[in-house]
């Protein structure tokens, strides 16, 4: 098996140490042991194969799911690679949007499946092609790969699209996968989870942007509760198990959800107002307004030029489009820290007129 480098991660891990400014990494601000409470003693010899009730329990009230339909996994990443070893075989088409978020085609690249595109244009707000979607997948689509709200452009699909999404799908009998890690931070706008809309949806998120809780390493998958006993059946060969310390400090993560969704939009909404405004004066960008924190604004120049001279010159650091499959276009979200955002977005202006 011909194992290829995740090349997004690997840029943003070997350059993290030394910049300034990261406006190019899409976690919101951390949850401290502190904030989650104390933990109570527990056995650490044995763990919950599909993650402990509690935590099953307040996936599901978020998601509007049945615990039953829920899973809990190693992170998102390893979820979506559940989903490909269950569904798919050497040669299994699917279908990702582009510009992608890498792993999400990749994974399903090493299992052997045939990656095709489906084209989603700056120059039509990042839309799906819903009029054209019948043609866009080939005949023989067997997973269809989509992120809600999309990564890396930050807008939505509302419950009509995915309606007619699910159609489609019945129709042609195929699964989508949709990755909603970055659903919550649309808020009172955020589209239904998509498995309340068909179970022809899989879905998977995790803790780690909106709650800050990379470190963790939880993630979950939804899906119907006959399709979720094969993930899991996968599942039993990969990490078996969540970490039980892991599980307990999401479920404190999960309870406070709505002190941390107030803490987000205050941030989000104060830290729009910089980037709105940056833009505006920007002559050389162009971007989607996003309906959350992560954004693909376009640049009339060279992005790589662009990304290497405002890290090396102004220590800001942003992700180049290339890694997206859309050269003309940078990664930029504004999760972080307002002082940070201001400084990296001065950076970034620096290393425009140096370009």
């Amino acid at each position: 098996m011909e194992i290829p480098p995740f090349d997004l991660l690997e840029y943003l891990v070997s350059n993290i140490e030394t910049c300034r400014y990261d406006i190019a990494g899409s976690n919101l601000p951390p949850l401290s042991l502190e904030e989650l409470g104390p933990l109570e003693d527990m056995d650490l010899s044995w763990a919950y194969l599909g993650g402990s009730p509690e935590l099953r329990k307040l996936i599901a009230e978020i998601s509007h799911v049945s615990e039953d339909e829920v899973l809990v996994t190693q992170g998102a990443s390893e979820a979506n690679f559940l989903v490909g070893l269950t569904l798919l075989e050497r040669g299994s088409k699917v279908v990702v949007e582009r510009p992608f978020y890498e792993p999400l085609y990749k994974a399903f690249q090493m299992l052997g499946a045939r990656i095709s595109y489906l084209p989603r244009s700056s120059e039509k707000g990042f839309d799906l092609p819903i009029d054209h979607m019948t043609e866009s997948l080939p005949e023989d689509t067997r997973l269809l790969v989509l992120t809600n709200l999309y990564n890396p452009g930050g807008t939505l699909t509302d419950g009509g699209i995915l309606r007619e999404l699910a159609s489609l799908a019945e129709e042609r009998d195929f699964h989508i996968l949709m990755d909603e890690v970055f659903r919550e931070a649309a808020f009172e706008r955020a589209p239904p989870c998509a498995l309340t809309v068909s179970h022809r949806f899989i879905v998977t998120s995790s803790p780690s942007k909106f709650y800050g809780l990379g470190g963790v390493r939880i993630g979950w998958c939804l899906a119907s509760t006959q399709l979720l006993k094969r993930i899991r059946a996968a599942k039993n060969f990969t990490t078996v198990a969540p970490s039980t310390l892991s599980d307990a400090l999401t479920i404190g993560a999960l309870k406070m959800r709505d002190r941390v969704r107030r803490r987000n939009r205050r941030l989000i909404n104060d830290n729009r107002k910089l980037v709105d405004e940056w833009v505006e004066q920007e002559a050389d960008v162009a971007w989607v307004p996003p309906d959350g924190y992560v954004s693909f604004p376009s640049f009339r120049g060279d992005v790589d030029r662009l990304a290497s001279v405002a890290l090396r010159n102004h220590g800001t650091l942003i992700a180049p489009g290339r890694f997206f499959g859309a050269e003309n276009h940078f990664r930029l979200c504004f999760g972080m820290e307002t002082s940070v955002l201001r400084s990296g977005l001065e950076g970034l202006t620096k290393a425009m007129k140096e370009v």
